[in-house]
C-alpha cells in the first residue's frame, strides 16, 4: 500500500499562496520531493532539507528540517492534506507549534499553499487570469528601491534575503521581489508620512535616496522593530 510519502514524490507547482492573512503574488514557485528530501524552487533563495510526515493526526502533520540555504538548521511545522493531484499545506514559519487549521491571519507567520502536481490536467499558471490594474500617476516613491535592512516581527531578515530584496513603485502599484521572485504585489496609496498597501497600514519618511518604512495591520507610531510590524530601510536605484 502506498504511503503519503510515496504519493508526494515528484514536482508540485504552487497555484495559490497566502501569508499572514494576505494573498501573495508569485510565479514559477514549486516543491520537488525525492525520497524524504524536499527542494523549494523559485522562492527567492534555496530551501532544501528533510521532509517528515505524521499522517496519523487529524489534520495530518509534517515538518521541514532545513539543511541548505538561509534557513539551514531551522525546523518549520505544519499540517497538510493530499487529494489526488492537489496537495494543500499550512506552515508555521516560526515557533514550535503547527497551525490548527488551514487558515492564516495577520501576525501569525502562517503560510497557506495549494500545490498541484506538475503535468496534472487543468494545471494553470497562477497569474494567467489576473487582469493588470491601471496605474495611477507617479508619486515621490516612483522607481526601484534596494533593501538595506529589514526587521519582521522584531527579528532581522537573513542577510541573504536583504541582499536580494527590492521594492518597485510604478504609478499606484508596488511589487516586492526577492531575487527574480515576486513575493507580493498590490496597489498602494500615500498621504503625508503615511502609506497603505494590501492589508498593511504604515508610515514612511523619505530623505534623499533613502526610504524608511514601518507597516503592520495596525499603523505603527514609530520605526522601532516589534511584533506585528515590518520595519525596513531602502535605497533608491
Amino acid at each position: 500500500m502506498e504511503t503519503d510519502l510515496d504519493l508526494l514524490q515528484g514536482e508540485w507547482r504552487v497555484t495559490a499562496l497566502e501569508v499572514d492573512g494576505g494573498a501573495v503574488a508569485f510565479e514559477g514557485a514549486r516543491i520537488v520531493v525525492r525520497g524524504n528530501r524536499f527542494e523549494a524552487l523559485g522562492m527567492g533563495s534555496d530551501y532544501d532539507g528533510r521532509l517528515v510526515l505524521d499522517p496519523l493526526n487529524a489534520p495530518k502533520r509534517f515538518s521541514l528540517h532545513f539543511d541548505v540555504g538561509v534557513e539551514s538548521g531551522n525546523v518549520n511545522h505544519g499540517i497538510y492534506d493530499l487529494n489526488g493531484a492537489v496537495w494543500r499545506i499550512c506552515l508555521a514559519t516560526r515557533g514550535d507549534a503547527a497551525p490548527r487549521s488551514f487558515a492564516t491571519a495577520p501576525g501569525t507567520g502562517y503560510a497557506l499553499e495549494v500545490l498541484e502536481r506538475a503535468g496534472a490536467a487543468g494545471k494553470k499558471k497562477a497569474l494567467a487570469s489576473r487582469v493588470p490594474l491601471p496605474s495611477g500617476p507617479a508619486t515621490e516613491l516612483e522607481g526601484e528601491w534596494r533593501m538595506v535592512s529589514c526587521c519582521r516581527d522584531g527579528e532581522p531578515l537573513p542577510a541573504d534575503f536583504v541582499a536580494c530584496g527590492r521594492r518597485v513603485f510604478r504609478g499606484d502599484r508596488t511589487t516586492l521581489y526577492f531575487g527574480k521572485q515576486v513575493f507580493s504585489e498590490s496597489g498602494f496609496s500615500i498621504a503625508p508620512g503615511q502609506i497603505e498597501y494590501g492589508p498593511q497600514h504604515g508610515i514612511y519618511v523619505l530623505s534623499g535616496d533613502e526610504l524608511r518604512t514601518a507597516v503592520g495591520v495596525e499603523r505603527p507610531a514609530d520605526y522601532t522593530p516589534g511584533k506585528g510590524r515590518t520595519v525596513a530601510v531602502w535605497r533608491r536605484g
